[in-house]
């Protein structure tokens, strides 16, 4: 029995609660084009929060297989690593559809970091970007589930 992998799977399935704490938090969180600016930062840190939950579970695949990326852009980077299949795992997020709805958030969450503090975050902004990562999540988990079942093969 491995227990390497035993311990990070372990560790994947905290990040995962976390997760589903944050998309909880989340479908809580109804947005419209005209929610005031308290429900918007709200949702806009409760976005930030849902990535960096995801982006957790990234360093950790990525620390346990191959490095995590250095740099400036080793956001982006990482999630493009987890992305791939690489030597020794499959990718980590195989369906475009998240893929897609990730990249958004990992974009969003940059905005949030760095370009919030002059620019408002607005409802309309918003309400679409909240609907793809919520229909996204599902086949996160799925995703996350088949990396899972490669990882139990292993332990």
């Amino acid at each position: 029995m491995n227990t390497v992998f035993l311990t990070l799977r372990r560790e994947l399935a905290g990040d995962r609660e976390r997760l589903r704490e944050q998309a909880d938090t989340l479908r809580a969180r109804e947005v419209t084009p005209t929610s005031d600016e308290v429900l918007c930062d709200a949702v806009a840190m409760t976005l930030h929060r849902l990535y960096a939950a995801v982006e957790k579970l990234f360093e950790r695949v990525a620390d346990h297989f191959e490095g995590k990326p250095q740099g400036p852009s080793w956001h982006r980077d990482l999630f493009v690593q987890v992305g791939s299949a690489l030597e020794g795992r499959p990718a980590v997020i195989s369906s475009e559809e998240v893929k897609a709805a990730l990249g958004e958030l990992l974009r969003f969450r940059h905005y949030v970091i760095h370009g919030s503090v002059s620019i408002a975050v607005d409802g309309e902004r918003l309400v679409g970007l909240r609907e793809r990562v919520l229909d996204a999540l599902k086949g996160l988990e799925e995703d996350l589930d088949r990396f899972d079942a490669f990882l139990a093969q292993r332990g």
